[in-house]
């Protein structure tokens, strides 16, 4: 057990003495390096410097012209964005006008309609009253058809029974003349035969 601890000890005294060697000479090298990086990202010299400023200008113009360019892309879009939303709101106000005169046009048919409802219930009771008085009409009609027709049957019997009295009335007159002629004729014979035998005796 004792050992154990001992032989851990001298491990870890070790390791320690061997870190204690090792990291000054890393400790150098990463100075070494990180001064080089600093040095090669700074310029040294005038022209370097100047060159490095033309860049830096350059970058800045560049990124300057390109957030102009943002910028002006971006007032344009605005505007049609102000044009489209002016059209969008003329087009709800003339929407919203034709909504209003569309709903003034409704209320007025319905209006309309109501009252040629009550006209066309008014002229139902018309027809149904008319329909009733003609409907009596008819009635009346064909009663006073009938009677037109009894009146017209009692005036053909009527005209034939004095049809039948007037050529009763004719034949008879017609007998008597024939009766009348010859009586004439008999008369105008014996006359005649008297005046002859008369006439044989002068």
């Amino acid at each position: 057990m004792v050992q154990s601890i001992l032989f851990f000890l001298l491990g870890f005294l070790c390791a320690g003495f061997l870190v204690v060697l090792i990291a000054p000479a890393a400790w150098r090298r990463a100075v070494a390096l990180t001064k080089k990086r600093i040095q090669a990202a700074m310029p040294l010299t005038a022209t370097e410097i100047t060159a490095d400023k033309d860049r830096l200008r350059a970058e800045f113009a560049v990124t300057a012209r390109r957030l102009e360019m943002d910028a002006k892309t971006s007032k344009e879009m605005a505007n049609d964005r102000f044009v489209e939303v002016n059209r969008v709101r003329e087009e709800l106000k003339l929407a919203a006008s034709e909504a209003a005169r569309k709903a003034e046009t409704i209320a007025a048919l319905e209006t309309a309609g109501t009252e040629l409802k009550a006209q066309l219930a008014q002229r139902a009771a018309e027809i149904e009253r008319m329909s009733e008085k003609l409907a009596k009409f008819e009635v009346d009609a064909a009663k006073k058809k009938e009677e037109i027709e009894k009146l017209d049957q009692l005036y053909e019997e009527a005209s034939f029974s004095s049809s039948n009295r007037q050529i009763e009335l004719v034949a008879r007159e017609i007998r008597d003349r024939e009766t009348e002629q010859r009586h004439l004729c008999s008369a105008c014979s014996t006359q005649g035969s008297g005046q002859a035998s008369s006439g044989y005796r002068d």
